[in-house]
């Protein structure tokens, strides 16, 4: 089984067999390339219900572990 390890809880996880099944070293999912720094996940689309007043939900995870320039610059970026 192919697998993955969360550099936030250090947790090592399975990918989904249908996934696995594609990877090669040749040809790896971004999430384990090192040039891609931030990636977008796409949820099925699901049609919100105007009745119960839904909205997208964004969740933005932050390395902090960088120079407090770095930070700073992300921070207003972020805002």
């Amino acid at each position: 089984m192919k697998t993955w390890l969360c550099s936030i809880c250090l947790t090592r996880n399975n990918f989904p067999p249908h996934y696995a099944n594609n990877i090669t070293e040749q040809s790896l999912p971004f999430e384990l390339m090192g040039d891609y720094t931030t990636l977008e996940y796409v949820l099925p689309d699901k049609t919100a219900n105007p009745a119960n007043n839904s909205r997208p939900i964004f969740m933005i995870i932050v390395d902090t572990a960088i120079s407090s320039d770095e930070l700073v610059e992300l921070k207003d970026s972020l805002q």
